[in-house]
C-alpha cells in the first residue's frame, strides 16, 4: 500500500470517530479554530488518494485530529493492534509503557 493510501485510510478512519470532523469543510474549519491553514480541496484529494500534500498539510491534518504526523502515514495510525480493530485509537502516553512517544517527541 502506498503512503498515499495509508494516509487516505487513516484520515477516513479518523474522520468517523467521534468529535473528528469527516469532511474537507469540516477539516479546514477544524483547523481555523487551531490558528492553521487547508484548504478544503487539499484535504479532499488527500480523502481520496489523490495528488501529492505537502508535509505541512500532513503536519496539519494531523494536529486537527490530534495524532501525530508520522502515525498518519503509519497502517495502524503507529499503535500497535492486538486484531481486534483494523486501526485503534493513535497511542496515548497510558498505552506507552516502554516511554516510546517521548523518543518519537525529542525527535521531532
Amino acid at each position: 500500500m502506498r503512503a498515499l493510501e495509508i494516509l487516505s485510510a487513516n484520515l477516513r478512519w479518523l474522520g468517523r470517530q467521534p468529535g473528528h470532523p469527516s469532511s474537507g469543510p469540516g477539516v479546514e474549519r477544524a483547523a481555523k479554530a487551531l490558528g492553521l491553514n487547508i484548504g478544503r480541496s487539499t484535504v479532499g484529494r488527500c480523502l481520496i488518494a489523490q495528488g501529492n500534500p505537502s508535509l505541512d498539510n500532513i503536519e496539519t491534518l494531523a494536529k486537527v485530529f490530534g495524532v501525530r504526523a508520522w502515525q498518519l502515514l503509519h497502517p495502524t495510525l503507529g499503535a500497535v493492534t492486538t486484531g481486534a480493530h483494523p486501526r485503534p485509537d493513535p497511542l496515548r502516553p497510558t498505552d506507552d509503557p516502554e516511554g516510546l512517544l517521548a523518543l518519537s517527541e525529542s525527535a521531532e
